[in-house]
């Protein structure tokens, strides 16, 4: 779904990027240990979109669309850059400054779910419900039982004219983290179409740095 095509490449030997990246714990995806502060050179051949390089994206929803897992890095990017429309591939990709945002994520795809539903005029209560549910439990008012329940409750809502942002709401209210991607994406897309993705992209950003104040050293 989000293969790069050749013709949307752009070529590039210079400007450094600051970028977004995220990995699935504390190394990245070849192995290696994630440091902050340490500049990763790749030297294995010709730069290539989605196989070989150093990947990142300027636009933090963008980074979120191809995230493993909930440790977020703010990089620069440098050496040579390859740039397509949501990500950039580099020879080399320094870390700025690196922290697990899982919390934030579960807040960011609950919020998104809820938009959604509000956009479509959702009427069935156990959506909802299920989102509150889950905001609960991040606060730890919530047993893992109650949010399994408001999620299966949710699961069982049906309206085919909001099929995707039910599923996101329901999936909002799960207990791993993968489903946040998934949900803030289905809501963004099916509810409000490509022209809000800006908006989500400058809310999740919000949500990182009022959360998480140490990455705004490194926002331009």
């Amino acid at each position: 779904m989000f293969e790069a095509k050749e013709t949307d490449v752009k070529h590039e030997d210079k400007n450094m990027q600051i970028a977004w990246h995220f990995t699935d714990g504390w190394r990245l995806r070849d192995g290696q240990p994630l440091k902050i502060g340490k500049t990763y050179k790749h030297a294995a051949g010709d730069l290539k979109m989605c196989y070989s390089g150093y990947h990142a994206s300027p636009r933090l929803i963008d980074a979120l669309k191809f995230a493993p897992g909930s440790v977020l890095s703010v990089v620069e990017c440098g050496g040579k850059i390859v740039r397509d429309t949501d990500k950039v591939v580099c020879t080399e990709r320094r870390v700025l400054y690196a922290e697990d945002v899982n919390t934030t994520l579960h807040a960011f795809a609950c919020e998104v779910a809820l938009h959604g539903l509000c956009d479509f005029e959702v009427t069935d209560d156990r959506s909802y419900a299920a989102i509150d549910t889950k905001l609960s439990w991040l606060d730890g008012d919530a047993s893992d039982n109650d949010l399994a329940a408001a999620r299966d409750a949710a699961e069982a809502a049906g309206d085919a004219a909001g099929a995707a942002v039910l599923a996101a709401a329901r999936d909002a209210a799960g207990a791993a983290w993968a489903a946040a991607g998934a949900a803030a994406w289905a809501a963004a897309w099916d509810a409000a179409g490509a022209d809000a993705v800006d908006d989500y992209n400058n809310g999740l950003l919000g949500l990182i740095l009022f959360r998480h104040p140490e990455f705004a050293k490194y926002c331009r």
